[in-house]
């Protein structure tokens, strides 16, 4: 199981603020994970092990955070996705193919505004109906573009 990202990479690193909970380190990571989840691209072993949470991500009783702290140890990892929403995240998230994180820049341009910090993002589902659409249309444009690269492969 491959880990794509976790909140102890942030909160134990160099300049994370430090007036501010560890748990802020996992709000990005939240709000794709709920993405995730609202997209039907969740893995196998959340549909397994943690239906109750998938619920109350779908209800909208918790956050993302929330179900990456009690279902994923703060840890976004391969197991959490299907596999397409792996090869997604492999361009998107990871920015494999495109050698940046390009969630990572989609996120600062709709939140960070000087003088807060990429960790000062609020964990509402607020933030996340902001975020959503435009992670709609980076998913949106990804499958047609891996759609023609299939076509060309046939």
């Amino acid at each position: 199981m491959s880990c794509l990202d976790s909140a102890d990479w942030y909160f134990l690193g160099e300049g994370y603020p430090t007036n501010l909970p560890k748990e802020n380190g996992a709000t990005h990571m939240g709000i794709y994970l709920a993405w995730i989840i609202n997209s039907g691209l969740v893995g196998d072993f959340h549909l397994e092990e943690s239906k109750n949470s998938l619920e109350e991500i779908k209800k909208r009783k918790i956050t993302g955070r929330e179900f990456l702290i009690k279902e994923c140890d703060m840890k976004l990892t391969e197991e959490d996705m299907s596999d397409i929403g792996l090869d997604f995240s492999d361009f998107y998230y990871r920015g494999i193919v495109a050698g940046a994180n390009i969630f990572l820049y989609d996120y600062a341009e709709m939140f960070i505004k000087e003088p807060m910090s990429f960790f000062d993002v609020e964990d509402t589902w607020t933030n996340y109906d902001k975020i959503s659409p435009v992670i709609d249309e980076r998913f949106r444009s990804w499958k047609a573009v891996r759609k023609i690269y299939d076509q060309q492969k046939s």
